[in-house]
């Protein structure tokens, strides 16, 4: 009988990642159809642009955009297209993985399919992670081949993503330091020039040598609209995505990837690779970037890589010892660890078909039937409806769109506003904490509710035409200026964190509190927004706003808002002739003349007209 040639065998892997490639055709990921509208735009010679004639750079990876770009003239269908890259390269990364670190065939085997059914990488289908892993395990398996053809590979690694410079450099020191002289010139200088080529594209096609994605991430997580703390510790959803829920299956992949690197311990480039990922988490988490799973498909692709090791090496080392000995404690640590092998298969491999976010879909569709065709659209999330819909598209967080970011960075909500007055503007109902600049533009009746838009859990916003573009930006820096001050209050604040707190644009405050704030130009004309909470509407006795100048003790407002008030009159606005000098002091009191139960109260408006008219 003729035995297989042991090459035969990596059908499997193939065969794993064909099948899930399969599940995951009709998949889109809001995300990664930006990429496609950039691509659709130059195919149909409007240029590398998100929006036809503004020429911004929102494209995180040069490198993946040139190889979605050639795959195009195969597949014509970009969707598919994206698709099939996208397996063709995890399904590469996966065997690069098996052939590392493996000490057999039948290892190698089970790395690739261990890697290559793992679920969270097909939801990252159609963004740069699979080419990124690629390159990762392609450069670590030349290194440790001693081929000086990995500096070619670690340029097109950083190309991808601009992380694969600290592996880079991890790789480069150690080459210097095992063989005191620098690799191969001419493939240095080749990588060089590959390295160097998009951002001289970059500089001479959109005006900035690098894409503006890097700062919008680190803008948004310092933003606070992605929640407080830090961000990329928040990691409750891989155990959801990448293990179905399983906590046991992510432990026992743990435990199997801390025994991988303990074998591994002596091996230089294990140890390289374990480096890279030490670093590259810390950088994640000091800069703060949200914690978007794919950012964290490089942890997993080592871990599961040190994880098949350790696994392999404790059934192989269990199975020498039932053979030799036949005893009941190598049969038991033999079926122990077949039954914790079962368990993280079972739970890394999800069986079960991708497809579109079909809300978006649909939103995208009506937006391209119903308005029209030179008409632009604000939203937060702007893949998926950008693509459907063919609208100019305003990224209110700013990864597509000039300006916007920085201002978010900076927790400036309201300045978008100022730089774009879109016909419609698309928002979730109830509003995300992302859209909370948007209610401005009801308020100032700048725009208004389109009744013909129907969808649950969203609402479009019409411009309405009752107030110029104008006075919509002025009444954005009106807004930012507000809350500026709000912050000055809340900073002012000696009272405990559960008394005294910035919220969505709104300062709360439990009565009775006293906060200040101190001029630093001359004003006039003081312009406030305060109220209570609905909730505790007919609860509260009585609760008393004033705005005093604490050194004359002048009363410059006083308003009290009874127990008996109708909810629609729980938010108060008020215009208050004031006329103020540098250093001068403004004490904003809230107080309870009878009892402060329930007194929960606000401030959510504060600026001077002579600073809104500069």
């Amino acid at each position: 009988m003729t035995r297989l040639h042991p090459s035969v065998l990596w059908a499997i892997p193939c065969v794993v990642v064909g099948f899930f490639t399969y599940l995951a055709r009709e998949y889109q990921l809001d995300d990664s159809l930006i990429y496609l509208r950039y691509l659709r735009n130059l195919i149909e010679g409007n240029g590398l642009v998100f929006n036809p004639g503004e020429y911004f750079n929102g494209l995180t990876s040069p490198l993946y955009v040139f190889v979605l770009f050639l795959g195009s003239f195969v597949f014509q269908n970009l969707q598919l297209n994206t698709i099939i890259i996208s397996g063709a390269l995890l399904l590469a990364a996966a065997i690069v993985a098996g052939k590392l670190f493996s000490r057999s065939n039948w290892e190698a085997i089970f790395t690739a399919v261990l890697i290559g059914g793992f679920s969270i990488f097909y939801w990252n289908f159609g963004m740069e992670s699979a080419l990124f892993l690629c390159l990762i395990g392609l450069s670590l398996h030349l290194y440790s081949s001693d081929s000086d053809y990995f500096v070619l590979t670690l340029s097109l690694l950083a190309l991808t993503r601009i992380e694969g410079i600290i592996l880079a450099g991890f790789l480069g020191l150690d080459y210097l330091y095992r063989h005191k002289k620098l690799p191969n010139l001419k493939l240095m200088a080749t990588a060089i020039v590959i390295f160097s080529l998009p951002f001289l594209f970059n500089y001479f096609y959109y005006g900035a040598l690098v894409p503006a994605t890097g700062s919008a991430k680190i803008g948004q997580g310092s933003s606070g609209l992605w929640g407080d703390g830090w961000l990329f510790l928040d990691t409750a959803h891989l155990v959801s995505l990448g293990f179905r829920g399983s906590m046991l299956a992510f432990l026992l992949t743990v435990a199997y990837a801390c025994v991988g690197v303990w074998l591994l311990r002596h091996n230089r480039v294990a140890t390289l690779a374990l480096a890279f990922a030490v670093t590259l988490f810390l950088v994640y988490t000091l800069f703060n970037v949200p914690n978007y799973y794919w950012y964290y498909s490089p942890f997993f692709y080592l871990g599961l890589l040190f994880a098949a090791h350790g696994l392999w090496s404790m059934l192989a080392s269990a199975w020498q010892k039932f053979k030799r000995a036949r005893d009941s404690k190598a049969l038991l640590t033999l079926i122990s660890n077949t039954t914790a092998m079962t368990i993280i298969i079972a739970a890394t491999m999800t069986f079960q078909e991708r497809g579109p976010p079909l809300h978006y879909v649909t939103l995208g569709n009506w937006l391209a039937a119903n308005t029209p065709e030179d008409s632009s659209v604000a939203m937060v999330e702007v893949g998926t409806v950008g693509w459907y819909s063919r609208r100019e598209i305003v990224d209110i967080l700013g990864l597509v769109s000039p300006h916007n970011a920085e201002h978010i960075g900076k927790r400036e909500f309201f300045a978008w506003q100022q730089y774009y007055q879109p016909d419609y503007v698309l928002v979730h109902d109830p509003q995300w904490a992302h859209e909370r600049s948007v209610s401005l533009l009801l308020e100032t009746g700048a725009y208004t509710l389109d009744s013909e838009f129907n969808f649950r859990g969203f609402l479009l916003l019409t411009k309405s035409g009752l107030i110029s573009d104008e006075q919509i930006s002025q009444n954005a820096r009106n807004a930012m200026i507000g809350e500026r001050n709000l912050e000055e209050l809340a900073d002012s604040s000696s009272y405990p964190p559960d008394f005294v707190r910035l919220d969505a644009g709104r300062l709360f405050a439990h009565a009775p509190t006293e906060l200040t704030l101190t001029l630093k130009q001359p004003e006039e004309n003081l312009q406030i927004g305060y109220g209570l909470d609905t909730a505790i509407q007919g609860r509260h006795s009585g609760i008393c706003f004033a705005v005093k100048k604490p050194l004359t003790d002048e009363v410059l407002f006083s308003d009290c808002i009874a127990t008996d008030s109708a909810a629609n009159d729980m938010n108060r606005a008020a215009d208050i002739p004031f006329r103020g000098n540098v250093g001068d002091e403004l004490l904003f009191s809230i107080s309870c003349p009878v009892g402060c139960d329930y007194a929960w109260s606000y401030w959510n408006k504060v600026y001077f007209l002579s600073t809104a008219d500069d």
